[in-house]
């Protein structure tokens, strides 16, 4: 929201100064010369100002990776719930599937320490005070003055019991212990923790997703029209203007439509609409796949490996076309280039889903 609210203001305070300075040479009487002086230089001043707050906190490369990260992370939990590719267990003891847990766990805490490494070194943190913030705590219980019981009661959450009450308010924040899930998941919810089956994966993961960019659709379509209509607009007036002899009139103009323009690129409506688009329509595919299989087939691992991992492999390749348009706003030339990733992406929809499925 910061990177885009900055943007924005840049945008609008480059077309407020234009739109200032041509409404002075139309009306000289209406400001006087020490006005205008005074009115530039705050518009100045407040550019430079954002100008600079941007270049420092950087908040658009921060949500670029941020959001990556986050994504990277949800995908990985959902094949560990639905316990496919490399978290898929072999065994067929209790004790063999005991180890193909501990096994599973394990490749997961190497991920998220990967994801989570790559997001500290790309976002700059270890500049900041974020390693001021408690994510560990002792839980070993130990006596309190009556100040910190104090201090710790009114964080505590309703209902926690014996040991758990001599711990911190750190120790409920994600709800390890008994007493900080305030709201249990309803029969049907997800619990967004326990083991997932294929029809779990559908109704919480693929479904959701899918919906997601279809909701979606609608709105960047109308936007783009829009966009598309505005600089329409905007190329007739100046037209328009030039033709009644009117050239002041059209700096202002195309002041606007540069701002439209810029802010649509920022935004990226169109790349946006095209990958939401071939996603959807990919997805829709692999759940009309998984409807049509038998009962027996769907207990099939191959099958539901399949249906996991293509589902995901359209969400990465989803969001590694969007950190590429990304990367692209960060370099200092803009885009370019983009003509084998659309081939690539607009592609995607008519790819059979089910390649390998038994």
């Amino acid at each position: 929201i910061y990177a885009k609210l900055s943007y924005f203001v840049l945008l609008l305070m480059g077309v407020s100064v234009i739109t200032f300075t041509v409404l002075c040479s139309v009306y000289p009487s209406a400001v006087t010369a020490n006005q205008q002086r005074v009115t530039l230089l705050v518009g100045s001043l407040v550019t430079s100002v954002i100008t600079s707050y941007t270049a420092l906190v950087d908040p658009y490369r921060k949500w670029v990776q941020l959001r990556n990260g986050a994504y990277s992370l949800e995908a990985e939990i959902w094949k560990f719930r639905a316990r496919v590719g490399e978290y898929q267990g072999t065994s067929s003891s209790p004790h063999s599937r005991m180890w193909d847990e501990r096994n599973a766990e394990a490749i997961l805490q190497q991920v998220i320490l990967q994801v989570q490494g790559r997001v500290l070194l790309s976002t700059g943190l270890k500049e900041t005070s974020f390693y001021s913030v408690p994510v560990s705590t002792n839980d070993i219980p130990g006596p309190r003055s009556p100040l910190q019981e104090l201090r710790l009661s009114p964080s505590m959450p309703h209902g926690a019991q014996q040991p758990e009450a001599n711990l911190t308010g750190v120790h409920f924040q994600h709800f390890q212990y008994e007493g900080g899930q305030r709201k249990r998941p309803l029969p049907g919810e997800d619990s967004l923790h326990a083991p997932a089956t294929p029809d779990d994966y559908v109704a919480w993961r693929l479904v959701p997703k899918m919906k997601f960019y279809e909701d979606r659709i609608p709105w960047y379509a109308f936007r783009r029209r829009a966009y598309q209509v505005l600089l329409l607009a905007a190329a007739l007036s100046t037209s328009l203007l030039a033709a009644v002899n009117e050239p002041r009139w059209t700096a202002i103009i195309a002041a606007c439509s540069t701002a439209v323009a810029g802010w649509q690129e920022f935004t990226d409506t169109a790349q946006k609409l095209r990958r939401y688009s071939g996603t959807a329509a990919a997805l829709s595919n692999v759940l009309m796949w998984w409807q049509a299989l038998p009962e027996p087939d769907k207990a099939v691992v191959q099958n539901v490996t399949n249906l996991v991992d293509v589902t995901e492999g359209l969400l990465s390749s989803e969001r590694n076309a969007w950190m590429s348009d990304a990367q692209m706003h960060l370099k200092p030339g803009g885009r370019g280039g983009r003509g084998g990733q659309e081939k690539a992406q607009g592609g995607k929809g008519g790819d059979s889903p089910v390649a390998g499925a038994k």
